[in-house]
């Protein structure tokens, strides 16, 4: 059965032995006697790294607490009386600016920043994934300040909004 190699085939049996008879990958090519590799690509870049964990950061953060409820204030009813005295706690899913819940806007953002991790961005590419990549984070961050207060849903949220904001600078230079 012929062996196949890619490039030159190898000189003499000893050779043959010493690659043991395998098909070589596209990644090695043969110099002289020795075998050499092609430098590859790291896993993810700093950027890349960045937006998969500001993504994972503000979806954990819309679940978390954002506020207190504003359904119900004992202003407009006082004849009512009131059973629970402690205030409903609201995540950001549940936390609404128009139509759209909070955590939802959030969390479409961050989608459409680790989107772009599908697209290797070329020169002429770069400065519009960028403009959108820093548009998608400021939205967040803008949701963020929107319904600032003193809630970890908020904070971790707004953490992931920077994250965001930063890998799109670190990852479109």
């Amino acid at each position: 059965m012929p062996q196949e190699f890619d490039g030159d085939p190898p000189n003499g049996a000893a050779e043959a032995r010493r690659l043991g008879g395998r098909p070589l990958s596209g990644s090695h090519m043969l110099q002289g006697n020795r075998m050499a590799r092609e430098p590859s690509r790291a896993l993810f870049s700093k950027g890349e790294w960045l937006t998969l964990i500001g993504m994972v950061i503000v979806v954990l953060g819309s679940m978390l607490i954002w506020g207190p409820s504003r359904r119900f204030s004992p202003e407009l009813m006082p004849d009512v009386a009131l059973v629970r005295i402690k205030p409903i706690l609201v995540t950001g899913f549940d936390m609404r600016i128009g139509w759209m819940k909070v955590g939802w806007a959030a969390v479409t953002c961050a989608i459409v920043c680790a989107a772009f991790l599908l697209l290797e961005p070329t020169a002429h590419s770069k400065a519009v994934l960028r403009s959108i990549h820093l548009a998608c984070a400021i939205a967040i961050l803008a949701l963020v300040v929107l319904h600032i207060g003193p809630y970890p849903g908020i904070v971790v949220t707004a953490i992931g909004g920077v994250a965001l904001a930063a890998a799109a600078l670190v990852r479109y230079r």
